[in-house]
């Protein structure tokens, strides 16, 4: 896709111009929808697994509340992005060897931190699921989505985006150096929200299920 700019236009004039600033807003919207699933889906995921535990260790099972797992959310967040801010400006640093778009940044970021996290949620919970053995709750269900779903997935998931960044912006692209770090950039993102759902599993079990202290838990 060529785009040639007019330097006597403004920058915001150029900025409406530019076809990247659409593909960024719409990829934005489409991520933040993502998101939004990733962000249902794991809270529902974690009201029926401590609902399932706490009735076969005790017989009466412990509901969480959406309050609840919101503020879960809000006190792990901070852990899990001040880790990908340390990463990001690493990688921004690195990038100025041979600089790739901010767009172009942003797409892979993103993709990683929301798409590919939610083809990886889906693909692997089927795949847990026809692993599963009897019972309300298979303690090594995850491990085998882990072993024999999960390298194969999440990996092809992040690496996606670069298919696509090397389709829409192939005259961007210049050397291996920018498709090594927006490669890292989606490996950061993925890893943002991966963390977000081991330290909120960590956090919520500790309060509900062992009965310790989830600040030191987390």
């Amino acid at each position: 896709m060529a785009h040639h700019v007019d330097p006597s236009l403004k920058w915001y004039q150029r900025l409406l111009r530019n076809p990247y600033t659409w593909i960024s807003l719409a990829m934005t919207l489409i991520y933040a929808g993502l998101l939004f699933l990733v962000y249902r889906s794991i809270g529902n995921s974690l009201i029926e697994e401590v609902a399932a535990v706490t009735k076969e260790a005790t017989g009466s099972p412990t509901v969480l509340v959406w309050g609840q797992i919101n503020e879960a959310y809000l006190r792990v967040l901070p852990l899990a992005g001040a880790t990908l801010g340390c990463y990001v400006l690493l990688l921004i640093f690195l990038d100025r060897l041979r600089p790739t778009t901010w767009s172009m940044k942003w797409m892979a970021l993103g993709w990683g931190a929301c798409a590919a996290v939610f083809i990886s949620l889906i693909v692997n919970t089927w795949g847990g699921e026809l692993m599963k053995a009897e019972g309300p709750v298979d303690a090594s269900q995850g491990a085998r989505a882990a072993i024999f779903s999960a390298p194969f997935v999440e990996e092809a998931a992040k690496a996606t985006v670069l298919f696509f960044i090397a389709i829409a912006m192939r005259r961007r692209i210049v050397g291996v150096h920018q498709a090594l770090t927006l490669a890292a950039l989606s490996a950061a993102g993925f890893a943002f929200s991966e963390n977000v759902v081991y330290y909120i599993r960590t956090y919520l079990y500790a309060v509900t299920i062992y009965g310790t202290d989830a600040e030191a838990e987390l």
